[in-house]
């Protein structure tokens, strides 16, 4: 609250000097002339990198938008394919059930006790 009241009151007061007459002008017209090759450049190169930006807002969007979209010209060439060599296709088994029958027979009885 107190940053609120300063920044009025210096304000006003900054406006009310700037606003003094000298020979029938106010003093913030000679400084404006004074200043006025300076804030040209300022505002005229401040112009330029906004703008710049601007474009480069546009083309970043662009790329995003664009990465976003699949492609319409996909055929059955350049979509997804899975490599069958590294794929598990089949099933290879290590072991090949060299359980006895009485192993066969516990094991059954473990399942249907589950």
């Amino acid at each position: 609250m107190f940053t609120m009241i300063k920044f009025c009151f210096t304000f006003c007061f900054c406006f009310l000097l700037l606003s003094l007459p000298v020979k029938q002008k106010p003093l913030f017209y000679y400084l404006d002339t004074w200043a006025k090759p300076f804030t040209d450049r300022v505002f005229k190169h401040s112009k330029i990198v906004f703008w710049e930006s601007v474009e480069d807002g546009k083309n970043f969007g662009k790329k995003i938008f664009n990465n976003s979209v699949p492609q319409a010209s996909e055929t059955k060439e350049n979509s997804d394919q899975i490599n069958i060599k590294s794929s598990a296709t089949r099933k290879e088994s290590n072991h090949h059930d060299n359980y006895t029958q009485e192993e066969k027979e516990m094991l059954l009885k473990i399942l249907k006790s589950k």
